[in-house]
């Protein structure tokens, strides 16, 4: 949960166009593993949980794709990312 208190559940509309374009992109990264309140019926845009349980092969495969991210200069947290880039549009529209 990212701040909690501050997308109270059922609110819609709290992440700006641009930051819910980051969130698809994370959410594609993750493919499938991770699903956002903010795509449920009564929706919860602070609450990001796995979607997956934990004996799904994909849990284990992103898992350590984001670990090498941390091993990998220029790679994961903090590197900035075209969310605009084609590739990464075609690979949200997916999910």
């Amino acid at each position: 949960m990212i701040r909690p208190g501050s997308y109270p559940p059922g609110a819609r509309g709290a992440f700006t166009a641009a930051q819910e374009l980051v969130i698809r992109d994370i959410l594609a990264d993750t493919e499938g593993v991770v699903r956002w309140g903010g795509d449920d019926r009564r929706p919860y845009e602070g609450l990001f949980r796995l979607a997956v349980g934990p004996d799904d092969p994909r849990l284990a495969s992103v898992a350590a794709r984001i670990r090498a991210w941390n091993e990998t200069p220029g790679r994961g947290s903090g590197v900035l990312v075209d969310t605009a880039q084609p590739s990464r549009r075609r690979a949200v529209r997916g999910r």
